[in-house]
């Protein structure tokens, strides 16, 4: 059952590698992927089935059994359970999120590593517990403690991934409810009016590196004792300046408040600064306005549809 599994993995990547070099031509062929879903998608996914079979096997003493019964737990649990507790059911990663960019890889490889790291341990977990209860002849104390011993460091270690798997969607519903509660605050702050920005960015690994200079006028009726900004919060300020001066700032999530380095800008007044930062974009910052229900859905074909 493996090797039929792993024949028609290496079936699709050698249809889906036909059509990016034959009928794709404007897109690249990025050679990684090839390498890199098989290890994320199919292999944890072979593991957590091949325990299942194995156990099964085990407890019911049918090879029939053990086939069909780990498949129809992985089908049904993927399409009946896979948008449950933030897709942490979908043994088989069918609506996880897998968008590979050459530019920065994976966008979400923290959570795609604990989810598929989650099944990868589970499934070594029930292979040693089948050795450890499989009845065969008698064995010394080492070979009878030590797949125990795997078995629970295994299980610790599925268990693990998937406790910071959800906790890493609980730290973003978190921001984002401290966002929009700040947004609340702010809402009725006065800002400045952009009349010019530039922008010099350079890109290093999985980070950016930019400096802005901006041009801006204050198109309220009263004078402004500061300026508001936003700016994702995974991007940290290095310095702001203004003509060549340093000037204090301060962070509080995305919002970046500034002090004018000539005081107050009265009404129509102009002023610039210059902002250094560097990071790489938090996404839980982004499109805080949507709803925390409409976030947790899968955006698939079905879905779409």
């Amino acid at each position: 059952l493996s090797l039929v599994f792993i024949f028609l993995n290496l079936c699709i990547l050698a249809g889906v590698f036909i059509c990016n070099t034959i009928f794709i031509r404007d897109a690249p062929v990025i050679w990684q992927c090839y390498a890199l879903y098989p290890l994320i998608v199919t292999f944890p996914a072979l593991m957590f089935a091949a325990g299942l079979a194995l156990i099964t096997l085990m407890l019911f003493q049918s090879t029939a059994l053990s086939a069909i019964l780990p498949a129809a737990l992985i089908i049904g649990g993927s399409l009946c359970f896979s948008q449950s507790r933030c897709g942490l059911f979908d043994s088989t990663a069918l609506r996880l999120p897998l968008l590979y960019s050459d530019f920065i890889g994976f966008g979400n490889l923290q959570t795609i590593l604990l989810q598929r790291g989650m099944y990868l341990f589970l499934g070594i977990s029930i292979m040693f517990i089948t050795v450890v209860f499989f009845p065969r002849l008698s064995r010394s104390n080492w070979e009878r403690w030590t797949p125990l011993f795997l078995a629970l460091l295994c299980t610790g270690g599925a268990w693990r991934c998937g406790e910071r798997y959800l906790g890493v969607f609980t730290e973003g519903r978190e921001f984002r409810k401290k966002s929009g509660i700040l947004n609340a605050k702010l809402k009725n702050e006065p800002t400045v009016s952009l009349t010019g920005c530039s922008i010099s960015l350079s890109h290093g690994g999985n980070e950016i590196e930019a400096m802005v200079s901006l041009v801006f006028r204050n198109p309220n009726d009263t004078t402004l004792e500061r300026y508001l900004f936003n700016l994702n919060p995974g991007l940290k300020v290095q310095k702001a300046e203004s003509n060549g001066e340093s000037i204090c700032y301060t962070r509080n999530l995305h919002a970046l408040v500034i002090t004018p380095l000539r005081g107050k800008l009265p009404p129509g007044g102009v002023d610039s600064l210059t902002i250094h930062y560097r990071g790489r974009i938090d996404e839980n910052a982004c499109y805080t306005d949507i709803p925390e229900e409409e976030r947790s859905l899968r955006n698939t074909f079905f879905h779409t549809v």
